[in-house]
């Protein structure tokens, strides 16, 4: 459109032009005259119109490939410390433009680069790192196997020793979990397993006693959660050492003592398990995430389930010794192994209560 009236108005600069020239040549005037002066103007104001309308193209080209680069920019730096102009530019200065801004940018990415604190030097760096699924795993893996083993060889292969054995009230059907682990290559293998468990069993004690730390907001006691963490904490160690005793001295070597060792490891385990489930109910880990709320309540099922197996031990224990009931001994082996396998259920939701948390030894 702009060229079609371009095309107009020199067809009538011309003609004007030639009667402008017939006029004066014959001495008059012409009316054609009078808007000469004006078409010229607008003759001009059209080229000037055709000069701005070309180099507004050309700066609008330039301005979208700069705003494209820029586009690419901010996708590869976080935080761009500025924006491209998008004003009119002059020839002379559209081709050096962007290459500025890009420029400029990639040196405020840089800075900015610089000072983020994933670029700096570490304060501290990790020396060693232990996933929650293999602290998991090396813990308890090698106790329970190692229990296993014991069952399946003591009673596959020394089931004489084991299976209708005199004892002091008569002939005994089953034996006893000290019996079993006490023989000769059963109790390599128990002492196998309870080394690597006594171990690695500090390390979640600890980390159990952290996360029991973590109160939820809305708790008025929290005092009482910090004694019930510390208490955790405490019996859980306790609870170990009398695992060790377990393991060194049994019921062969000294009756009355292994009795001792038991009765302690019962109490300190269960101390443990209700002290550490009231404060994993009161965590912000179990307020924050519903997914724990069953594994809450099988928690409390398993201590619901020591709590009454424990003292039927102790009732079929003190039938056979002070009644001299033979049968009451079957019962107490069997609730004993009920107990054991109870108490490393429970050791085992206190490790998958922690998974969100990794063993790590820094170095400052």
């Amino acid at each position: 459109m702009i060229m079609e009236n371009g095309v107009n108005i020199e067809r009538q600069v011309g003609e004007s032009a030639k009667v402008f020239l017939d006029d004066k040549k014959m001495g008059g005037k012409n009316d054609k005259i009078e808007n000469f002066e004006d078409i010229i103007h607008d003759g001009r104001l059209l080229q000037d119109d055709q000069r701005s309308s070309k180099m507004a193209r050309i700066c609008s080209a330039t301005t979208l490939s700069a705003s494209e680069s820029s586009t690419a920019v901010v996708a590869s730096t976080p935080e761009p410390s500025d924006t491209l102009s998008t004003r009119p530019l002059s020839s002379a200065s559209t081709t050096s433009t962007p290459t500025t801004s890009l420029n400029d940018r990639s040196s405020s990415s840089a800075s900015n680069n610089s000072n983020s604190p994933l670029l700096e030097a570490p304060s501290s760096f990790d020396l060693y790192s232990l996933p929650h699924k293999k602290l998991l795993i090396l813990s308890l893996t090698p106790i329970i196997s190692s229990l296993a083993l014991v069952f399946i060889i003591g009673f596959g292969f020394d089931y004489k020793k084991l299976l209708n054995y005199q004892w002091t009230c008569g002939k005994v059907l089953l034996p006893s979990l000290s019996r079993i682990i006490n023989l000769p290559i059963e109790r390599v293998l128990w002492h196998f397993g309870v080394v690597l468990h006594a171990g690695l069993r500090p390390i979640y004690l600890i980390q159990a006693y952290v996360l029991n730390l973590r109160v939820k907001k809305n708790v008025s006691y929290k005092w009482l959660i910090k004694f019930l963490a510390l208490t955790s904490l405490v019996s859980g160690f306790i609870e170990l050492l009398f695992t060790i005793a377990l393991t060194i001295i049994g019921e062969r070597e000294s009756g009355g003592l292994h009795v001792v060792f038991f009765v302690g490891f019962i109490i300190s385990a269960l101390i443990n398990f209700i002290s550490s489930t009231l404060c994993f109910r009161f965590s912000k880990v179990f307020d924050e995430n519903s997914k724990l709320h069953p594994h809450f309540r099988t928690r409390i099922t398993l201590i619901v389930l020591l709590l009454l197996f424990v003292p039927t031990i102790f009732l079929f224990f003190v039938l056979y010794w002070q009644e001299c009931i033979r049968i009451a001994y079957e019962f107490f082996a069997i609730f004993e192994y009920l107990t054991v396998l109870v108490v490393y259920g429970n050791h085992l939701m206190i490790l998958m209560g922690l998974k969100n948390l990794d063993c790590k030894v820094i170095k400052e």
